[in-house]
């Protein structure tokens, strides 16, 4: 298109101008956007409300909403024969599989299950928790299937999994069967075992190194005896890939310095650092360490365990992701996030570590009728919320221990969450759709666990309630996304590079896939970085865009769209997913088989996670969305200079008339003819000419003359 670019507030005398199709007046405003008017959606609720454009709409998102699926996708899981891959898993050990920390059978005094503190602790430490993922880590049934998988393709392979997810399980000798291979399938994860990552998990934890960290933003230091512990055991220790070091004693930690208690306690620093939180949110392989001459993650010699300092393929990286921001160099302050800041203990504090956002402070006692103090709410709300109904599904009225309220709270609070992670700016700047997301977390946007976890842009270009442009749609509740040219995803995608694949004798899943025990290249990561990111720095750990280009300190992204003739209106929204529908389908398959269950009996999690795909668990959840209302006015020789012009069928009769009626942004669409007239142009506006009064869709500049004079 050719434009002809006016400065504003110039009376322009155009004498003989033919308003051509695709020749386009445009006034600029200095940041180069036609402003257009924004109505932000609700906070929760359908994202399509709140407009009578998109109200109407709504009906046919409805209708389309169980539309066929237009990709070759599982609808039911295979038989067994089918899902079973008829190659061996590769050779492996529990050697290899080996990290530094406390091992199996290293404790003298056994966790504390939750309801031994639900006895004394105030109702929303306990109740936080029951609803949260951490109480829920053993029983996610992506978990489950993900761990079958896992065993699957490696030898022993499922123990790296328990470890992190079920490490009351792993403490106590409940991981694998000596000489039994197959047996760290979660077979022995009793009842007791499923309170997930307890109460008394982290609150025994001791740091892995002396607390260098401590005096960036707590002065009580490392607790008494957690140099004894480290000394108990053999180091050299790291900090992550659930590599923890838990008291042997039931000496539980906390911020505050308790003088009386009816357990032994002792004062630490280390349960309000990042670094606690990055235990098991920094997660290595640790099968797969870098060679430099094959510059690739190769798998180390059998039976023998990583080295401490090993470069690993990376599984998670959200801890070191946060390491290398603003957050953990100085803080951000002005987003929106509640509680009290860890750094000032005032609300509009800067935002310095994991616990500002996912366990917000406030002024509460600890036990009824204690000291007030400033406690962090247990929630550990995040991005697993759009899964937690299919946990509620499997686990209501199978587990005492479960507490269907809490993590239906919880859900809520993740989403809630989520909202808070992303802000969305809409505008029309030069003739197309400008979509900015900007990262308002302390990590990567989207971070985790890789495996399946996506964010797109929808996009809904509407006449009325119909659409004529689309982008981002969804086949089906869950998925997938149909692909179109447009359509923009955040996501990281891992698989086998062709010479691994070849080395272990799996060549046919080469390429991207979700084998993640088995996974040793980033085919692909185009996930938003947070403020304060570095090329460089976050090269160190592996976790540098590919296959996007980010700028240094860039923490958020832009796309632009075209907008159709035809639209009068623009939905855009923010998608999320914690498990994508090609995911689900992976596991249903590859999981697709019986291994027997402590609790449940014997159980086919793939199957477990197809019949929760086939009741549309895993639908998309929406983090902000935004609607354009697009300005657009008709003038014709027969119209009539009464009203604002924008109504097609009652158009003005002169430009002038209808820029004295315009808005910044406003497009003019003039009828064939012949136009006496001086127009003055002072705002961001454009002129098109070419149309009739039965076509104001296409214009026809050779046809439809369209003459200023």
């Amino acid at each position: 298109m050719i434009k002809f670019c006016y400065r504003p507030l110039i009376a322009a005398a155009l004498p003989g101008i033919i308003l051509l199709v695709g020749i386009t007046l445009l006034l600029a405003n200095p940041g180069g956007a036609l402003a257009a008017g924004l109505a932000e959606e609700p906070a929760s609720g359908d994202p399509h409300q709140g407009d009578t454009v998109v109200q109407e709409h709504a009906a046919w998102i409805a209708a389309n909403e169980e539309m066929p699926r237009l990709l070759p996708v599982m609808a039911e899981v295979a038989s067994e024969e089918a899902a079973n891959s008829p190659h061996a898993a590769i050779e492996t050990t529990l050697l290899d599989f080996q990290l530094p920390g406390t091992q199996p059978g290293g404790l003298s005094a056994p966790l504390a299950a939750p309801s031994n503190c639900a006895a004394c602790h105030v109702n929303h430490i306990v109740d936080n928790f029951a609803g949260s993922m951490m109480a829920n880590a053993g029983r996610d049934p992506l978990f489950r299937a993900a761990l079958q998988v896992a065993n699957k393709d490696a030898k022993f392979g499922g123990d790296t999994c328990i470890r992190c997810h079920v490490p009351n399980a792993w403490l106590n000798n409940r991981s694998s069967i000596a000489g039994d291979p197959t047996s760290t399938d979660g077979r022995l994860i009793n009842t007791e075992d499923l309170q997930g990552v307890a109460c008394s998990t982290c609150h025994r934890l001791v740091p892995p190194t002396s607390p260098g960290w401590v005096t960036k933003r707590d002065t009580a230091g490392e607790a008494t005896g957690d140099a004894a512990e480290r000394a108990a055991l053999t180091g050299p220790f790291i900090t992550g890939s659930s590599a923890y070091i838990v008291d042997r004693n039931d000496v539980r930690r906390g911020p505050f310095d308790i003088a009386a208690a009816p357990h032994a306690v002792a004062q630490s620093s280390y349960l309000r650092s990042a670094e606690l939180c990055a235990t098991c949110h920094d997660i290595d392989n640790p099968l797969l360490t870098f060679d430099a001459g094959s510059s690739e993650f190769k798998l180390n010699d059998l039976n023998t365990a990583a080295g401490a300092n090993d470069r690993l393929f990376p599984v998670e990286r959200t801890f070191s992701e946060w390491q290398f921001s603003t957050f953990a160099s100085g803080g951000v302050s002005g987003l929106d996030y509640p509680g009290q800041k860890r750094s000032t203990g005032t609300q509009d504090g800067p935002i310095t570590v994991c616990q500002d956002c996912h366990m917000p402070m406030v002024s509460s006692p600890l036990v009824g009728g204690g000291t007030t103090r400033t406690v962090g709410l247990h929630q550990w709300a995040g991005g697993s919320a759009a899964w937690q109904d299919g946990i509620i599904k499997l686990w209501d009225g199978k587990d005492a221990g479960f507490d269907k309220t809490q993590t239906t709270i919880n859900k809520t609070l993740g989403l809630e969450m989520l909202q808070r992670a992303a802000q969305l700016d809409v505008a029309i700047v030069n003739g197309q759709l400008e979509v900015k997301i900007t990262n308002n977390t302390g990590h990567k946007l989207p971070t985790g666990y890789a495996e399946g976890r996506r964010m797109w842009i929808e996009i809904y270009e509407l006449r009325g309630p119909t659409p004529v442009f689309t982008s981002g749609l969804m086949a089906g509740v869950v998925g997938p996304l149909i692909d179109d040219p447009y359509l923009k995803k955040y996501e990281i995608k891992l698989g086998l590079s062709d010479a691994h694949a070849q080395e272990i004798g799996r060549p046919e899943i080469a390429g991207e896939g979700f084998h993640f025990i088995l996974n040793n290249q980033v085919f692909g990561d185009n996930r938003i970085p947070p403020r304060g990111f570095s090329n460089t720095a976050f090269a160190t750990r592996d976790m540098q865009p590919v296959g996007a280009t980010y700028a240094d300190d860039q923490y958020w992204d832009t796309t632009y769209y075209p907008i159709h003739p035809a639209a009068d209106s623009i939905s855009v929204r923010l998608m999320y997913q914690t498990a994508s529908s090609e995911y689900l389908d992976f596991l249903a398959s590859e999981a697709n088989f019986i291994v027997s269950d402590a609790v449940l009996g014997d159980t086919n999690w793939g199957q477990v996670i197809a019949d929760l795909r086939g009741q549309n668990i895993g639908k998309p959840v929406v983090m902000a969305a935004k609607n354009i209302f697009i300005p657009r006015q008709f003038v014709a020789p027969s119209g009539a200079d009464t009203g604002t012009c924008t109504d097609s069928a009652q158009p003005c009769q002169t430009i002038s008339y209808a820029l004295g009626q315009a808005v910044d942004g406003t497009e003019i669409r003039v009828a064939a003819g012949t136009y006496p007239e001086q127009i003055q142009v002072s705002k961001p506006v454009s002129l098109t000419g070419g149309f009739t009064l039965t076509n104001w869709i296409t214009p026809s500049w050779t046809t439809n003359r369209t003459i200023l004079d």
